[in-house]
């Protein structure tokens, strides 16, 4: 009985988390599907595919808690760990390789918010492109100050949104890690139980055939 109430928890408790993952898989590729970016198709197709895997293996662990299927449920939590290992691969590459933005980002909608929200911390060339503007403004003859406090102005505020950006999207990928970690912990257990009620059945038919002969 007591066995019976704790996969009934669980099973309510991965119900309720499920709808947020696949809610959160189906908008980021809704949000992404409609603007692809022409200079960054590898990175279009990396979005949808990790949207659409998340999208797949909650719906199979969904399948297997209403079934009572220990098997369906602990190959949902394998994929879901394959998940997290490639989703943080994915905001490692984004955050430690300047070159790795294009492969895993759309339009500064990095891994790290799911590619729901841009991150101007992501904006990598902006400070060349200043830079770029004080080398044609000196190369000119008539240097006109206003302009150049204008160009340390802009990137000053670059500089601000870029470190709030930092801070903001660091904060998302622990909430998120914590949820994805929870969600697989929530997977392990409902097996966990599961198979402890299925071994229980198992020996209470045998005492129950022990009696009868």
């Amino acid at each position: 009985m007591e066995i019976d109430i704790k996969i009934s928890e669980l099973k309510s408790a991965v119900l309720v988390l499920s709808s947020p993952f696949m809610s959160l898989a189906l908008i980021s590729t809704v949000v992404n599907v409609f603007s692809i970016d022409p200079d960054a198709p590898i990175s279009w197709a990396v979005i949808i595919i990790m949207n659409m895997f998340a999208y797949s293996i909650w719906i199979y662990a969904v399948y297997g808690v209403n079934k009572k299927s220990c098997l369906t449920v602990q190959i949902a939590s394998t994929l879901w760990v394959s998940y997290i290992f490639l989703w943080v691969m994915a905001v490692i590459f984004a955050v430690g390789s300047d070159s790795g933005v294009k492969y895993v980002c759309s339009k500064q909608k990095c891994p790290e918010s799911l590619w729901l929200c841009k991150n101007e911390w992501h904006k990598i060339p902006v400070n060349n492109v200043f830079h770029s503007d004080y080398m044609m403004e000196y190369a000119n003859d008539n240097v006109r100050p206003a302009k150049i406090k204008k160009l340390e102005s802009r990137k000053r505020d670059h500089n601000s949104r870029a470190d709030k950006g930092f801070v903001i999207g660091t904060v998302i990928f622990i909430i998120i890690l914590i949820l994805n970690i929870y969600g697989f912990t929530l997977l392990t257990r409902y097996t966990s139980v599961l198979a402890r009620q299925d071994n229980c059945c198992s020996t209470d038919r045998e005492m129950a055939v022990h009696d009868e002969m």
